[in-house]
């Protein structure tokens, strides 16, 4: 008789832009031996990030204790090698439990801050790729917009387009953003186009 493999177990995260507004948030399916420097290219992707600046992983608060990447000597955050590679990340297992939370800060200037919320750890769903996003809210914030506050801005700009104070602001966006911008929708958001 042939042996059974086990189930294979996945992580359901919850993963929201802390003090976006509107909320901008994500549920992620991610196999359960991802460790974190796995589950910092997913966050990159399902938030759309690009991967071009600094990030940590932190316990209690989104500053609170860092562990990952792990710090030098002088208590500054370790860089990627000439590769583009870090010291060896611990494994979700070992730092985050169902019911509980822990935080990545992406950009240490605009200081994108994600809580990441364990929902559950279950056997896999069938046909399912991983990793995956099957829920989530809103489009993702434009990268190198000043933060939570600069893409609000950004925000409250495009929803006054008749407004005179705002032609001057609206045509720089659309010098940096192109034309698309004026048709950016802040709440479309599909979970199927999202590729991790």
């Amino acid at each position: 008789m042939a042996k059974r493999k086990p189930a294979a177990l996945v992580y359901q995260l919850h993963i929201r832009l802390m003090d976006s507004q509107p909320d901008i948030w994500r549920r992620l399916l991610v196999p359960a031996h991802f460790d974190l420097q796995d589950l910092h290219y997913v966050i990159q992707n399902a938030f759309e990030w690009n991967h071009e600046h600094l990030f940590q992983f932190c316990q209690n608060a989104p500053w609170g204790y860092a562990i990952y990447p792990p710090k030098d000597e002088d208590g500054l955050i370790v860089e990627p090698d000439d590769n583009g590679e870090y010291p060896p990340a611990p494994p979700l297992s070992e730092v985050l439990k169902v019911g509980e939370s822990l935080f990545y800060v992406y950009d240490f200037g605009g200081n994108w801050e994600h809580e990441i919320y364990c929902e559950a750890l279950m056997v896999k769903p069938p046909k399912t790729r991983l990793p995956c996003c099957i829920d989530g809210a809103n489009q993702a914030a434009f990268e190198n917009c000043g933060g939570v506050y600069g893409y609000a801005h950004i925000l409250e700009i495009l929803s006054n387009r008749d407004n005179s104070d705002y032609k001057e602001a609206l045509a720089e966006l659309t010098e940096y953003y192109t034309k698309r911008i004026l048709k950016y929708d802040p709440t479309a958001f599909d979970p199927k186009k999202v590729k991790l």
